[in-house]
């Protein structure tokens, strides 16, 4: 076969720009394109709030746009299962919280993701307690009372929530297996209204996110029985704690960063990082805090042990009160 010097050279030319723009690639520092932030709940959620807080430090930090997408529905499953199907290339973030990662794997019989197997977790964000709340107009004004009342009268006091299998669903099941008692619970289609019916009077008692719940308190539609913390919040320390009349009883419903499983260690190493020092900003902090979140900085590890630990709390409760769901 005779050696054609020009053809050989005609297929270095071609190659070179490839191989050039494959080591240029490599180098290029992350994120070298903006990035997407999975946001399993609607605008103007918890979630979405959290989300959009840290994508805009992000994009600070970065200089490099961070943006949400959201991806509502069916307790969360839904932008899960989108986003386990999502590239494990560092350029797509979840937020996965209380619901879509401890409490769907324990409610329903089958989910579009494996919450373990699908995703590496970057860092936990905050946590937020719940309120236990009553209508202001109810002769149940403390946690004692609403006990006392219960069990003089099973099942015929009710409780509501955003659904079936949600956190408030299995927190007023929580209750009921701590103090002995019965209540009815009576599924509402979303949390606002869960909260809504019971300010108007038609349901005795929800566990309430704050931002739900405290504005009608202050307008005196709602009655603060206690707080799910383990200890009173700052700003309304005239609220007792679940746990001073039943000892060890504590909710937080909490919120992190989860990245598709197989993104690179360097990106999520570095991610942890930023979020990290994300925490420490005082408008960050003074942002969060005003809407009823306790930041929580903890590491990679600490973050997946929680995790697990609150699976393993509400899948028991799950199985206690035979809450099992297609």
């Amino acid at each position: 076969m005779k050696f054609n010097p020009l053809a050989r050279l005609g297929r270095l030319i071609v190659a070179l720009p490839l191989a050039i723009g494959a080591l240029t690639a490599a180098a290029a520092p992350y994120p070298a394109k903006p990035v997407r932030i999975v946001v399993p709940a609607g605008a103007g959620s918890n979630p979405d709030l959290i989300a959009r807080i840290y994508a805009q430090k992000l994009s600070e930090l970065y200089g490099q746009s961070f943006y949400v997408e959201n991806k509502p529905g069916a307790g969360g499953s839904i932008g899960l299962a989108y986003a386990s199907k999502l590239a494990p290339d560092g350029y797509s973030l979840v937020i996965g919280a209380l619901g879509n990662l401890a409490i769907n794997p324990s409610v329903y019989t089958r989910l579009p993701y494996d919450a373990q197997r699908d995703f590496a977790p970057v860092a936990q964000l905050v946590k937020s307690p719940l309120v236990l709340a009553a209508a202001k107009t109810s002769s149940i004004h403390t946690l004692a009372d609403l006990i006392e009342q219960a069990k003089a009268k099973p099942t015929k006091l009710t409780f509501s929530s955003g659904g079936n299998g949600t956190g408030q669903h299995l927190s007023g099941e929580y209750l009921n297996t701590s103090a002995g008692i019965t209540l009815t619970h009576i599924p509402f289609s979303s949390t606002p209204a869960s909260i809504v019916g019971v300010a108007g009077g038609e349901i005795d008692i929800v566990f309430g996110n704050q931002a739900g719940v405290w504005p009608l308190v202050q307008s005196g539609k709602l009655t603060a029985l206690a707080v799910t913390s383990d200890t009173r919040l700052s700003r309304y320390p005239d609220t007792p704690t679940m746990d001073e009349t039943l000892k060890g009883f504590e909710i937080y419903d909490w919120s992190g960063f989860l990245v598709p499983a197989g993104t690179p260690l360097e990106i999520v190493q570095d991610l942890h990082a930023k979020l990290m020092k994300i925490q420490e900003m005082p408008d960050v902090r003074n942002q969060l805090e005003a809407s009823g979140f306790i930041i929580v900085e903890s590491t990679r590890d600490e973050f997946r042990d929680f995790i697990a630990n609150e699976r393993r709390k509400w899948g028991g409760i799950a199985k206690q009160v035979g809450i099992k769901l297609d």
